[in-house]
């Protein structure tokens, strides 16, 4: 790593960006740790993923409120349905950021997590609409995501 690569995460939060730590594992997915309540989350961060979404029993188990919406969610997943599912989650921390009032579509992410091959459970993904309206910032050599305030 050269010197230079030090030297983005204090530029980076001097531009008002806040470094969330990836969780290193075996595998190459980016995962980050979120919260809801007191309810801790492991997000895929995924920037081929249209829409961040939360798995169905996690959204029951957190009592998020869901919205039925008529939309067709193609490239979701390969998903052969008209209606999907959202949910309003009112506040997620992800260290010190928060992200407030934020759209999550309800998946069954069963595959997913059986792709991971029993490493993580994971939760959720975070989507390019989150990543987009937070000028997402991937530092893979330090192992970073990094989020600013929309």
């Amino acid at each position: 790593m050269s010197s230079n690569t030090y030297k983005l995460p204090a530029f980076l939060q001097s531009e008002g960006y806040y470094a969330i730590p990836f969780i290193r594992k075996e595998i190459r997915h980016l995962l980050i740790e979120a919260l809801v309540g007191d309810q801790l989350l492991y997000l895929m961060v995924d920037t081929g993923a249209s829409h961040s979404c939360i798995h169905q029993g996690k959204s029951y188990a957190l009592q998020l409120q869901a919205v039925d919406l008529q939309l067709t969610p193609k490239g979701l997943l390969n998903l052969q349905q008209d209606r999907i599912t959202t949910v309003a989650m009112q506040q997620l921390k992800l260290g010190t950021f928060e992200i407030r009032n934020s759209s999550w579509v309800v998946l069954d992410l069963s595959q997913v997590n059986q792709a991971m091959k029993g490493t993580t459970v994971v939760d959720g993904i975070m989507g390019a609409d989150l990543l987009q309206q937070h000028a997402a910032i991937i530092d893979y050599a330090g192992g970073m995501l990094f989020l600013k305030e929309s």
